[in-house]
């Protein structure tokens, strides 16, 4: 038994980690993310507010301002994109944004934002591997994030604590449109009809390692995707 006044060495390392500052630091890392994180979204705010003329040019000079040394630029609007938005049933955001580009491409395979031409826009069920073979594969390698076997985890953009987690039937990426040229890893796609009473049409998913990330439309999914790029 210790004597009085004596500390333990469990205390005493606690003692010296704490007088050190590594808990502060620990916290001051935490808090610094955080804020990185609000700006981002604030940022995507911004960006998804602005009328389309502006939307695209800001979202590619921002998405060209990544290290990683890609140089995307936006294909030439297809002359039909008007009646294929329309035969497609394309939301307005996306219809607009087809009309005035037809995607941006990049030479670079990790470029995030590698739209489709709107003419090689496919449902995820035509696509060979589909979107659910896909998730399915990813899950047989390295198992579903879920734990719920078959249901796909769904979380909100937003990264608050108490931002809702949803859940889907993989079968509803079949039916969605694949908006980027699909990765074994993960995918982006378009919701063309209510999955649930929380991810509605026009909603878009960004399926990532076996679980998805929910982005209001078309609008707010391309925004984030240029605040996480650039400043």
């Amino acid at each position: 038994m210790p004597r009085q006044g004596a500390t333990t060495p469990v205390c005493a390392a606690g003692q010296w980690f704490n007088d050190m500052g590594f808990f502060d630091f620990f916290r001051g890392g935490n808090a610094a993310k955080d804020k990185a994180a609000q700006h981002q979204r604030a940022v995507a705010r911004k960006l998804a507010a602005l009328p389309m003329p502006e939307f695209i040019p800001e979202c590619l000079r921002r998405l060209n301002q990544a290290d990683a040394g890609w140089a995307a630029h936006v294909r030439q609007p297809h002359r039909g994109a008007r009646v294929l938005a329309v035969n497609k049933h394309l939301p307005d955001e996306l219809a607009d944004f087809y009309c005035m580009c037809d995607g941006f491409e990049s030479p670079d395979e990790r470029f995030p934002a590698r739209l489709l031409p709107i003419s090689s826009l496919r449902l995820g069920g035509a696509h060979k591997p589909s979107a659910v073979e896909l998730v399915n594969s990813y899950w047989a390698h390295h198992g579903n994030p879920s734990g719920k076997p078959g249901q796909l985890r769904v979380l909100s953009a937003r990264t608050h604590a108490d931002a809702p987690i949803y859940e889907l039937n993989p079968s509803a990426l079949d039916l969605s449109w694949l908006m980027c040229r699909p990765q074994p890893s993960g995918f982006v796609v378009l919701l063309t009809a209510d999955a649930t009473s929380e991810l509605h049409r026009g909603a878009v998913l960004e399926v990532h390692n076996g679980s998805a990330t929910r982005h209001s439309g078309f609008k707010a999914w391309l925004g984030s995707c240029a605040s996480r790029a650039g400043p």
